[in-house]
C-alpha cells in the first residue's frame, strides 16, 4: 500500500513506549487513553513511565451494567 498521506516524506518512525496490558480490549483502552493525553504527559510517560500504572489501574476497574 501507499500508507498514510500524513505520514508521507516524515521518515522511519521508531516505537517510543511499550508496555504489556493484558488483554486485547485493555490494550485498546489503554490506547484510547494515551492518545488523549496533551502531548507533554505523553513526553513525559515515555521519558519516566510516569503515570501509566496509575492509568492501567483506573481502566480495570470493574464496570456496573445498569439495566
Amino acid at each position: 500500500g501507499k500508507g498514510a498521506k500524513a505520514l508521507r516524506g516524515k521518515g522511519e518512525l521508531t516505537l517510543a513506549f511499550s508496555a504489556p496490558v493484558g488483554d486485547r480490549s485493555l490494550a485498546l483502552r489503554a490506547e484510547y487513553r494515551v492518545k488523549q493525553l496533551t502531548k507533554r504527559q505523553k513526553e513525559r510517560l515515555v521519558a519516566e513511565g510516569a503515570g501509566f500504572a496509575e492509568l492501567l489501574s483506573s481502566l480495570q476497574t470493574p464496570k456496573i451494567k445498569s439495566d
